[in-house]
């Protein structure tokens, strides 16, 4: 029996480079807002009422955490925008800190944590590696990069902190929106910040049901003044 010649498959493959983490950056973030339709908690708000978008689900959580700490973190001279995606590189929100005991503003990139009550040492590390994503390029040298959770930093955070060579810092925002510890290691002290220090503060709240009682939060301050930026850039309570 006589067979014919064999048969072969030939398979040509294209290799195409990865994209570029700020092609990738700036895609997933186009593609947020046109599917979302949010650019702050209000309008997040709103689009989950129009949607049904499910409030149990993580997408829900952690998108309103992340709006959360946008508005939280302006009072404290943070101009942040939200980033969003998957392919987000790890940075959740991007701007600039304007604290006026700096000469010029200063960039940052924001990583956010709200599924977690404890925070964890790797998520330092995972921040680290953040950097390598800005899509503004390399700006190491004016550039602070912020682990914001809703648990407060441990012994492990804050140690991660402290070895790092790069100038991080540690919010502790609650879900609600309330400040609880802010934690920085040296290099972001040298950036500007050697006369500023965080301190636990008794703030009355003066509107709604609430009027005439006190939250315990923190705040940032220089010598004997708060700088806060919803109640001017300094507050004197000495």
């Amino acid at each position: 029996m006589r067979y014919g010649r064999p048969f072969i498959l030939t398979c040509t493959y294209r290799l195409r480079a990865p994209p570029s983490s700020y092609s990738r950056f700036k895609s997933s973030s186009t593609r947020n807002t046109r599917e979302g339709e949010h650019k702050d908690l209000r309008s997040f708000e709103a689009y989950v009422d129009r949607t049904g978008l499910n409030k149990a689900s993580t997408v829900y959580r952690g998108t309103k955490y992340e709006y959360t700490a946008v508005d939280t973190l302006h009072r404290f001279f943070l101009n942040l925008q939200r980033q969003g995606g998957r392919d987000d590189l790890g940075i959740d929100l991007l701007g600039t800190w304007s604290l006026p005991t700096f000469i010029h503003p200063v960039n940052v990139l924001v990583s956010c944590k709200s599924n977690a009550k404890v925070a964890l040492a790797s998520w330092v590390r995972e921040l680290e590696g953040a950097f390598a994503g800005d899509p503004r390029g390399p700006n190491h040298g004016r550039l602070i990069g912020f682990l914001v959770a809703r648990g407060e930093a441990t012994p492990g955070v804050r140690d991660a902190l402290a070895r790092s060579q790069l100038p991080l810092a540690f919010i502790n925002i609650t879900l609600e929106g309330n400040v609880r510890q802010i934690v920085w290691n040296a290099h972001v002290a040298n950036m500007g910040l050697e006369r500023v220090t965080p301190k636990i503060w008794n703030q009355e709240l003066g509107t709604g049901d609430d009027i005439g009682e006190e939250r315990t939060t923190v705040v940032l301050m220089e010598n004997d003044q708060i700088l806060d930026k919803v109640h001017g850039n300094r507050t004197d309570i000495s």
